[in-house]
């Protein structure tokens, strides 16, 4: 668990290291935008996946799992390429 913790910490810094690299004179405005998003999907996507679970019947746990990692990677990418102008995953 502590190590989870250290992780996501790690990550959350990079999130707001990239919002100073990339909007030096919004940092607040940004900064704040970053918070909503994280903190809506903190709190709709479990209540949205317990209704799914209750309409279907079905643990969506797996199917979360992998849209979660491609949508990940897709937006990895797609930062990649806008950053260092070259095409997807062609370096």
């Amino acid at each position: 668990m502590f190590t989870a913790g250290i992780a996501m910490a790690v990550g959350k810094a990079s999130v707001f290291k990239f919002v100073a690299d990339d909007y030096p004179h919004n940092i607040g405005a940004v900064s704040g935008v970053v918070g909503l998003a994280g903190g809506l999907g903190g709190f709709l996507l479990p209540i949205m996946f317990g209704m799914l679970v209750d309409l279907t019947g079905v643990r969506i746990d797996v199917v979360h799992a992998a849209v979660r990692h491609g949508l990940l990677f897709a937006g990895l990418d797609a930062l990649l390429v806008q950053s260092e102008g070259g095409a997807p995953l062609n370096r």
